[in-house]
């Protein structure tokens, strides 16, 4: 279970407990400091690669999820303008050999990303000029042909949900917004060729207009968008 009592109450872990025979709590003082001790959980593995995003916003951590999931990294959170005392001792003790940043300048600071680089041989980032973009670019690393997740950019939980799936599965999880999807998801669509598309979230996240405009980026030999869908 991830975070303090204030974001998942005790009254929860016990319920937990009648679901499983123990039940653990990963939190810290902030959010800051609860992804710094995520990082340090299995199957996470020093030397490799890190991924890095605000927290002052959920997007780019989401979008940076499923590529963080299959190489077995963490994501550390940023201010926009400093590196927090409990991220600095999360990557000395990791020691990666590179950091992905996920998201542009406005969410990540030249110098928060020079900072990044005494901890690395190598930062990249991976930002575009809104979420949408940043989302296409992390999904570079995904192979042709792979699952692609779709969420809503506005709301965290069905990304969420998603990324782990789409981590399993070799794929990525892109954005969109609420009633249409952005010239830079069309685009990674059809550069991907997706095997399948799976939608997560309901009519209320996903209107049935961008389903549809979706399920016009299928090509005719692909299987259409996966059902049910997932959420609210």
């Amino acid at each position: 279970m991830v975070g303090g009592g204030t974001a998942v109450g005790e009254g929860v872990l016990e319920e937990l407990l009648a679901y499983a025979p123990s039940v653990a709590r990963v939190a810290g003082t902030n959010r800051y400091e609860t992804a710094a001790r995520i990082s340090g959980l299995e199957p996470v593995t020093r030397g490799g690669t890190v991924y890095v995003a605000t927290g002052g916003g959920f997007p780019d951590a989401l979008a940076a999820a499923a590529q963080a999931g299959q190489r077995d990294s963490p994501i550390l959170l940023v201010r926009p303008g400093n590196v927090p005392d409990a991220t600095a001792d999360a990557l000395r003790d990791l020691a990666p050999t590179r950091i992905v940043v996920a998201g542009g300048p406005g969410s990540v600071s030249e110098e928060v990303l020079a900072e990044l680089g005494t901890f690395a041989g190598e930062v990249e980032r991976r930002g575009g000029t809104n979420r949408y973009e940043t989302a296409v670019l992390l999904a570079q690393d995904t192979e042709p042909g792979r699952v692609l997740h779709v969420s809503v950019a506005t709301d965290f939980a069905d990304a969420l949900a998603a990324a782990p799936v789409a981590a399993a599965e070799g794929g990525a999880v892109l954005l969109v917004a609420p009633d249409r999807v952005p010239a830079a998801t069309r685009q990674a669509v059809g550069d991907l060729r997706p095997e399948r598309l799976v939608l997560t979230g309901g009519p209320g996240a996903l209107s049935r207009e961008t389903e549809r405009e979706m399920l016009r980026l299928v090509p005719v030999d692909q299987p259409a968008p996966a059902g049910p869908r997932a959420g609210p």
